[in-house]
This record gives structure tokens, C-alpha cells and sequence, in this order.
């Protein structure tokens, strides 16, 4: 009777089936079964598990980490200030870089064996399936132990990732907007290395949106804002900018003045600026004399 018990036990199974954004991956588990990761599932897929066997489950949708000021959604608020490279006599600006890093779990079932002991170390795997929404209001809609995976990769790669793609941009780079995809796709081209620091490995575990079984794309990273860190840079740029402005605009209006009243122009701007200034007061006396002779 107990061999008999003990051959139910090992012949027992389950039907378990990850979400539409999740894996499986199925370990051994007990006295019937090795520890070791036995199968892959897609999402979605069914599987039958056995007595001895474990499930445990991993995002597989497209993720995001987002690097943004203090007060609004991010995963973090604290990258490192780096360097910009130099410009001739201008040296290299400190900056701060708010980006998003948009990524996948790399959907190779051979990575995706070597990745499990990796988030293990985080208790990074659920052992449910993700049926409900009760995620919502999990912090930034994951476990506490994927946030922590993340929270010790992700910070420091992109760091450093942001450090070396900034040897390609000079001092201008905060203020011109049209390098920022350039210098997204040079932080996207030096993450690799930094993740696999992180990691211990070079088994890319992490990859970019549209990745398949046998290519890890990119990962896909979008400078949101890149910011000097002495924010009197930032106060003499805009009181330079709104200079320029005036300076246009009081160009545009004497050149409007010029078609009414020709060589006169700037005495009657000046009055009428005069006047304007009069109505700013309690009381003004203005007395007008007859246009100077105008310049040739």
C-alpha cells in the first residue's frame, strides 16, 4: 500500500497556466523531484505539473523604469550627476539626466533558465498567476521583491551608462533638445555592459521591446530632461533668453512704427512709452515739443 500511495504521489498533476503577461517557469520541488528548473511556459500556455514540481511566475509584458523628479511617478528621483564632455575652452557641465528605460524580460527559454537563480536572490517570482488586478495596488504595480530586483540593477547601470554616453555631448546638451534621442540611443548602446555588471553575467537577461527566442533587441531608453545641477546656469540662461526676446520684439515693433510714421518712428515710440509710464503714477504733466529733425 505504501509503494502503491507513493506511485499515486509521483503519477499526481495539475493543469497551471501563466497570464498573457507572465511566464512559468517550473522548478522540482520536494521529495519527488530534483530542485532545478525543469520547463519554460509562454504566456498563456497550459502545463501539467507534477506532485513534486513548482510553478513560479515572472512578468513577460514590455516594463519601464522611470528616472523622474521627486513628486512624480518614478521609480526612483536620485540619478547620479555626470559630466558632459568639454567644448574647447567650455568645460564639461555637471547634469542630471530624468529618462525612461523601456525593457522585457529576454523571452529565451535558455536565458530565462539562467535568469531564475539571478531573481531568487530577490524572491523576484510570484507563485501565483496573475488572474486579478490586485497588482494595482502593489508599489509601481509589482511584487516587493521584483521593486528590489530593480531597485539594485537598474539605478546604477544607467548611471553609469548615462556617465559614458555623456563623453559624446558637450555643455549644450541641456539646452538642445534635438540630441536627446541621439543620446538616449548612446545610453541604450551602454547599458548592456552595466546590467551585465550588475548581474555577474553576460547572459543578457534584460532586453528591449520586440525581442524574440533568438534576438535581444535594444532597450529602448527616452531622455525626458537633461538638467544642470547649478540652477544659476538655468537663471542667467532664461534672463539671457528673455533679453533676446525684448530685444526682437523691440526690433519688430520699431520696424511696425517705421511704416506709420517714418523717420519719426522713435520719437513717437518713446512718447508713447512716456505716456504709459504716466498712467503708472498719480499724477504726470507731459509736455511735448515738435519731432527733433530725423537722421538721414
Amino acid at each position: 500500500m505504501a509503494a502503491l500511495a507513493a506511485a499515486l504521489g509521483v503519477g499526481a498533476c495539475s493543469t497551471v497556466q501563466p497570464s498573457i503577461g507572465q511566464y512559468g517557469i517550473v522548478t522540482g520541488h520536494g521529495a519527488f523531484s530534483n530542485q532545478q528548473v525543469k520547463n519554460i511556459v509562454d504566456p498563456g500556455q497550459q502545463i501539467h505539473v507534477g506532485n513534486g514540481d513548482t510553478i513560479w511566475y515572472v512578468p513577460a509584458n514590455v516594463r519601464n523604469y522611470v528616472t523622474a523628479p521627486s513628486g512624480t511617478a518614478a521609480d526612483r528621483s536620485n540619478p547620479q550627476q555626470e559630466l558632459t564632455a568639454a567644448n574647447g575652452n567650455e568645460p564639461g557641465m555637471p547634469v542630471v539626466t530624468w529618462s525612461s528605460v523601456i525593457w522585457e524580460l529576454n523571452p529565451s527559454h535558455a536565458v530565462l533558465t539562467k535568469f531564475f537563480p539571478f531573481c531568487l536572490k530577490y524572491g523576484c517570482a510570484s507563485l501565483k498567476a496573475q488572474n486579478t488586478s490586485s497588482n494595482e495596488s502593489l508599489s509601481h504595480s509589482s511584487t516587493p521583491g521584483w521593486n528590489s530586483m530593480l531597485a539594485e540593477t537598474f539605478p546604477r547601470a544607467i548611471d553609469k551608462a548615462t556617465r559614458d554616453a555623456l563623453a559624446s555631448f558637450g555643455p549644450s546638451l541641456w539646452t538642445n533638445q534635438g540630441e536627446w534621442g541621439k543620446f538616449g540611443d548612446e545610453i541604450s548602446a551602454h547599458l548592456p555592459a552595466e546590467l551585465a555588471k550588475m548581474t555577474g553575467t553576460n547572459t543578457p537577461f534584460f532586453c528591449g521591446p520586440g525581442s524574440t527566442t533568438s534576438h535581444c533587441a535594444p532597450l529602448t531608453v527616452l531622455v525626458n530632461k537633461v538638467a544642470p545641477v547649478d540652477s544659476s546656469v538655468v537663471q542667467a540662461y532664461n534672463q539671457q533668453l528673455s533679453a533676446d526676446y525684448a530685444a526682437q520684439a523691440g526690433k519688430a515693433r520699431l520696424n511696425a512704427a517705421r511704416e506709420v510714421y517714418g523717420p519719426w518712428a522713435n520719437y513717437f515710440l518713446g512718447l508713447q512709452d512716456t505716456v504709459a509710464k504716466c498712467g503708472q503714477v498719480r499724477s504726470c504733466a507731459i509736455y511735448v515739443g515738435a519731432p527733433p529733425s530725423p537722421h538721414p
